[in-house]
Order: structure tokens, then sequence, then C-alpha cells
């Protein structure tokens, strides 16, 4: 399956007009094109803007994910452990896979 994700870097931006009872938030990326928006009643606005925050951080993320799973897959190579590899090393790349597959829809 191919998937096209629109590139990072994403920005998250809040703002509240003045007599606006609704909070906007939007993630945009680096051409401050939308990739989500968020109103919200405003009553906190907290849970909402770390949404904001975590959605602006997922390419950054995914990219992060990719590049450590393919250390740890590297340095196994390399190891060439003379034992069985340690186990949360395995299951840490276990979850690095099924992550990556969710954020590609695979």
């Amino acid at each position: 399956m191919y998937t096209q994700f629109t590139p990072g870097p994403w920005f998250m931006e809040g703002t509240k007009l003045h007599g606006d009872p609704f909070i906007h938030y939007w993630v945009r990326d680096e051409n401050r094109l939308s990739i989500c928006s968020m109103v919200i009643r405003d009553l906190s606005g907290q849970l909402e803007e770390a949404n904001a925050r975590l959605i602006a951080a997922a390419p950054d993320l995914l990219s992060a994910c990719e590049k450590a799973l393919k250390e740890m897959r590297d340095f196994g190579n390399i190891a060439n452990w003379p034992f069985e590899m340690p186990y949360s090393y395995a299951v840490t790349m276990n979850l690095l896979g099924e992550i990556i597959a969710k954020a590609k829809g695979e």
C-alpha cells in the first residue's frame, strides 16, 4: 500500500476572537496549508491544545520511530548477538513496527 503524507514540519496555532465563545486550533504545514482544525467551546482548552500539539508532532514522531527501528535493526545485524536478543529489545522493535504500520495505514 502506498501512503502519501503531507510532509512535515507541521505547526499548531490557536486563537480566540474577541467575543467569540470558541477557541480555534489549526495544524498547518510550513506553507500554512491546513492539515486539520478544531473548534471548541472555551472551557479550558487544555485538552484540545494538547491534542493539536500531538497532531502537529506526528510527522516528526513517525520519522523518529522509523529511524529508531532502522538503528535497532542495524545494530542487531552488526552485533551478531552471541546469544538470543534481549526480550525488551525485540518487544521494542515490534512495537515500533506496529506504530509505523498504524501511521501508514498498513
